[in-house]
């Protein structure tokens, strides 16, 4: 029996449970490939926290698994962050990489935000599941953030954030920010005609 009391079926893959009532966090997922990469990682995880948003990253330490991190990273999910350097969702075997990570989003529907942080996008790993699974999830519709030069992670932490906010303000039926301004505006000058009128 899986998450949230689902059956599961023994071709399914029960190490990844996918369930809402346990969603509390945003995942960070990118290649551990170079110390810039990792550190802007950190960065933007710090910003993000400074504007009330949980934030997860796969941060093992000696004696810790990356595959535990990553199960619980995925299975506590609400949202992805791709950090879209010129190999990422390389499919490499370990079973916990950015390709494992992208499907489990992309399956689950998870809301996915990627970051553009190469000349090359969608991303261009050195084999063909990578790149193939990358054209499928980054389609041309998907907007992305850039910060090719890794150089900005508050910026890119505000777009997260408001990214991920107006999504759930749609999903839930409520009008966009600027909708509900013009809302605003319209219901007051409604009501100073009305004043008048009686006036």
């Amino acid at each position: 029996q899986g998450c949230c009391g689902q059956v599961q079926s023994p071709n399914q893959q029960s190490d990844l449970p996918s369930c809402p009532a346990m969603a509390k966090h945003i995942m960070l997922s990118g290649r551990f490939t170079t110390k810039e990469t990792m550190d802007y990682m950190k960065a933007v995880k710090e910003r993000l926290e400074e504007l009330g948003e949980k934030a997860f990253m796969v941060d093992a330490k000696p004696g810790q698994s990356f595959a535990e991190q990553t199960l619980e990273g995925l299975g506590h999910a609400r949202a992805l962050v791709a950090f879209c350097t010129e190999d990422y969702g390389q499919k490499t075997g370990v079973g916990y990489e950015t390709f494992v990570e992208l499907q489990y989003a992309y399956e689950n529907q998870l809301p996915i935000v990627p970051l553009k942080l190469s000349e090359v996008y969608p991303p261009e790993p050195p084999e063909p599941h990578g790149r193939l699974q990358n054209k499928l999830v980054f389609k041309r519709g998907l907007v992305y953030i850039e910060d090719q030069y890794m150089e900005a992670p508050k910026m890119v932490a505000r777009k997260i954030a408001s990214s991920l906010t107006q999504g759930q303000e749609r999903a839930a039926g409520y009008p966009k920010s600027e909708e509900r301004k013009e809302g605003r505006k319209e219901g007051k000058g409604r009501k100073e005609k009305e004043g008048r009128k009686r006036k």
